[in-house]
């Protein structure tokens, strides 16, 4: 039977979120996004969609600028995602992609290119280069390269 906290309508309440996380509607998407990570964890233990909820909120809180909390929810999505996904998978890839941009907003661009580039050599050898998802990994990574690598707003990606 399907009803609030079912694993089927807290899927679809994160993809909801998602879509109004890209939308740019943050403040929609944020209690949408922390009810599916609170019903991932504590009712699933479902480690793959508790990791994705964690990325989506850390994108989100880098977003609006609340860096120690992005960093948190990124941090523990990055520790979990080879546990949920293996080290080579995509998701993994994108949840670096995330933290970089993080890093970038707060003014670390060594770490943020260092981890950029863990994640394109987890992508090649994944052989996962085509993957529609990871295109951001692979736009971000030549701008460290040329020297122009800045936070940049969700428009332009």
């Amino acid at each position: 039977m399907l009803g609030e906290g079912s694993e089927v309508v807290t899927g679809r309440i994160a993809n909801y979120s998602i879509y109004l996380l890209d939308s740019g509607r943050y403040a929609e998407a944020e209690p949408l996004l922390r009810q599916a990570l609170d019903t991932a964890e504590l009712r699933f233990g479902d480690r793959r969609s508790t990791v994705l909820c964690l990325n989506s909120l850390g994108r989100l809180l880098t977003e609006t600028k609340r860096y120690d909390e992005a960093r948190q929810m990124l941090e523990r999505a990055l520790a979990d995602a080879p546990i949920a996904f293996g080290d080579v998978h995509p998701n993994v890839a994108i949840i670096q992609s995330n933290m970089a941009r993080l890093l970038l907003a707060v003014d670390r661009p060594e770490q943020a290119e260092a981890l950029l580039k863990r994640a394109v050599e987890a992508v090649e050898k994944g052989g996962h280069t085509k993957e529609p998802r990871i295109h951001r990994v692979f736009w971000r990574l030549p701008n460290f390269v040329r020297g122009r690598a800045r936070p940049r707003t969700r428009s332009a990606i």
